[in-house]
């Protein structure tokens, strides 16, 4: 099997699904998404984010945009956040209690 990049690990797809091409691998990202939880995107998260990634004298005005993004889906659905990256996000942590799983730490 190959697996994608490591923070997208929990997909992997077979080689023979590789060798049917684009259409093959469509098909299987799309069983694959089907057995996941996918977050929303609303004017609630859009609001969050907006918010997180403003200017403020915090340390988050320095975040990444994608970073806020994700941090705003977890906190608008209250929701905690699994990543190898938890230095990215410990300032929504601090300033607005996203609570961070260390996937490192997990294995």
């Amino acid at each position: 099997m190959i697996k994608s990049t490591r923070w997208a690990g929990s997909v992997k797809i077979p080689a023979p699904v590789l060798s049917l091409g684009a259409c093959g691998v469509n098909v299987y990202l799309a069983s694959w998404r089907r057995r996941v939880v996918l977050l929303r995107f609303d004017d609630a998260v859009a609001t969050t984010w907006g918010g997180d990634s403003g200017p403020r004298a915090t340390p988050r005005a320095t975040s990444a945009v994608n970073d806020a993004w994700i941090a705003a889906c977890c906190l608008v659905d209250g929701l905690p956040l699994a990543t190898f990256n938890t230095k990215d996000f410990a300032d929504f942590a601090q300033y607005d209690g996203l609570r961070l799983i260390d996937a490192e730490r997990r294995g």
